[in-house]
């Protein structure tokens, strides 16, 4: 489960097919550009269409950016005088299932057609309008991808005729299909393309329904209670659509959240990207989980609950509760709203942002309404709401540990879910002394606990290492391990390290690899600690490339010195310092023949 989370953020990887390919990014994909009529006139909306033929081999990604997708394909048209642009759509992708990966990936192969709506402004002056076709994308094969093409530029001219004069229009039977695509942007399109609008609809409201049983908003279960109560002699309509105007104020906050974070686009995601916001996010998340196994109690400040017990009565005093409520209950809601928040920032799209926010929303406020129709349904604190914590607890570290996969290695996460493991399996033993626990509860509490243990040691003790969870590592390569999961990004330090082993005469493996990159992750987690290769590299000086930033200092070394092109590669060098060789295709049956033969 854990490599399944690891691999998650880094399904898009990069590398060559075979040894020596050597592509220009343009060789992946031919394009070409057609309009919809054969000139164009002051005023005219019409259609482009870029056909896309991709090398046979290869695919592209959908044009969605997910959990599963780092650089889907996207274009742009370059700015023109007297002309404007609507949103790019795109043909349905194919789907393909990837196991390993636990989920599905939407791809293009072939030939595809995107279309891109367009008008003329009444002052485009006739003769030639000529713009630009940026496009972004990532061409692939089945085992590795090549480094992402990014906004490369396919220019086109466009013949503009005065107003008034004749035009036939070209290519019919191609732009005929054009109604069938749909924009990128369009979360309400691709959830019909992956699961449909019914389920994904259902599954946001039954995750703001389990949102509300947060012990983080139990606390504002005696402020709505005693609202409601001082409504008394309100008529029973009245009470109704009090509560309905209450519910209301909770779902215009979280509407709000979700155009926002559609609306914020890459900024939302880039934010989520930064090394320090997703540990930020990670500490507070642990912070929450901490809170959940009773270390300390959360309480809303009492000028908060002080403010809201005295509002206003009536319908605006049901509305001012409702966004009150919205917000304090906000930065308790983390595991499910923030990744609801991270998928609405990849569409783009603030009418899916907010669909989707009110839907979530309402599963949120669905208690709350409940409770002020009927102040007495809620039962009192109790064993069950201890219940609720640990679950909560339990659910609020594993998306902490998740968040935490994006910026440190494997071997400190396995390190981390062992240490908590163990924290965790002391605390059920703990709870074992409880009053009041029946045996069959006792008896679950301490196999859990027992397992809980277990699992503690086993990854504390580093064994989650390897191309497999579970699979160990000897111990004298440890020191080799953690050595080799230290990443450096400039050309100094890695010459700093190449004349350090070539003083001390030793040889050295300089593998390249990205954040982005599978392969990369299965090489470094996967191949390096395998025991006879790690057995072997004990002599090297191991140094890991990150060459993550696109035209950084690393890439530049790789794609100059070592003519590579894309990652994952592995260059050698002899203990002497001189180039021995470069590796970058059929690693597992390759790689411990060519370390043996480096002296």
């Amino acid at each position: 489960m854990l490599w399944t989370l690891l691999l998650l953020p880094w399904l898009a990887a990069a590398g060559w097919a075979q040894d020596g390919e050597s592509l220009d990014s343009k060789d992946y994909v031919k394009v070409d550009i057609l309009l919809s009529q054969e000139k164009v006139r002051p005023g005219d909306a019409f259609t482009i269409a870029v056909e896309i033929d991709i090398r046979p081999g290869y695919h592209l990604y959908g044009p969605v950016k997910d959990a599963l997708t780092e650089f889907p394909t996207s274009l742009r048209p370059e700015a023109v005088k007297g002309l404007t642009f609507g949103e790019p759509r795109f043909p349905a992708p194919i789907e393909k299932i990837y196991e390993m990966l636990g989920g599905k990936l939407r791809l293009y192969e072939g030939k595809v057609t995107i279309f891109l709506p367009a008008q003329a402004t009444d002052d485009l002056t006739p003769g030639t309008a000529a713009t630009a076709i940026l496009l972004t994308f990532q061409a692939c094969t089945e085992d590795a991808c090549r480094v992402p093409s990014v906004d490369l530029r396919y220019p086109f001219a466009i013949p503009v005729a005065p107003k008034g004069t004749p035009v036939t229009s070209t290519h019919a039977e191609l732009f005929a299909t054009a109604a069938s695509a749909t924009t990128a942007g369009s979360a309400l399109a691709e959830t019909l393309m992956n699961e449909g609008l019914l389920v994904a609809l259902v599954s946001l409201f039954l995750g703001g329904l389990l949102s509300s049983l947060s012990p983080c908003v139990y606390p504002m279960i005696p402020i709505t209670i005693s609202f409601f109560l001082a409504q008394a002699g309100a008529s029973r309509a009245r009470t109704v659509l009090m509560a309905l105007i209450y519910v209301l104020g909770i779902t215009i906050t979280y509407t709000s959240l979700g155009v926002a974070a559609a609306l914020s686009g890459s900024v939302f995601g880039d934010l989520l990207g930064d090394p320090f916001v997703v540990t930020t996010i990670a500490v507070v998340l642990a912070l929450l989980g901490l809170s959940m196994f009773g270390l300390y109690e959360f309480r809303l400040p009492s000028f908060i609950t002080g403010g809201l017990s005295s509002a206003k009565q009536g319908f605006v005093g049901a509305l001012v509760m409702g966004l009150l409520l919205g917000i304090v209950a906000a930065p308790c809601l983390g595991p499910i709203l923030i990744g609801v928040l991270a998928y609405i920032g990849t569409t783009k799209d603030p009418y899916a942002g907010s669909l989707f926010m009110f839907v979530y929303a309402l599963g949120l406020g669905l208690p709350f309404f409940v409770l002020a129709l009927a102040p007495g349904v809620f039962p009192r604190s109790g064993r069950w709401m201890t219940v609720v914590k640990i679950v909560f607890g339990v659910v609020i570290f594993a998306v902490a540990l998740n968040f935490l996969t994006a910026v440190f290695s494997m071997t400190i996460v396995s390190l981390l879910l062992g240490i908590l493991s163990i924290v965790f399996a002391i605390y059920l033993f703990r709870l074992l002394k409880a009053e009041g626990l029946g045996r069959s509860a006792r008896a679950v509490v301490g196999a859990l606990a027992a397992l809980s243990l277990a699992g503690g040691l086993f990854f504390s003790a580093g064994l989650a290492i390897g191309d497999e969870v579970g699979r160990p590592i000897p111990a004298k390569a440890l020191a080799s391990v953690l050595r080799i999961t230290e990443k450096v990004t400039k050309v100094e330090e890695i010459e700093r390290l190449l004349e350090r082993a070539k003083g001390a005469k030793r040889p050295v493996v300089i593998d390249f690899g990205a954040s982005w990159c599978a392969p990369c992750k299965e090489i470094e987690f996967g191949l390096l600690r395998r025991p006879d290769v790690a057995k072997e590299l004990e002599r090297f000086v191991v140094i890991m490339a990150d060459v993550t930033e696109r035209g950084g200092e690393a890439q530049k070394l790789m794609n100059g010195r070592y003519a590579i092109g894309g990652v994952p590669a592995i260059a050698f060098h002899n203990s002497d310092g001189t180039m021995h060789s470069v590796l970058n295709a059929d690693f597992e049956k390759r790689l411990l023949d060519v370390l043996k033969s480096i002296q």
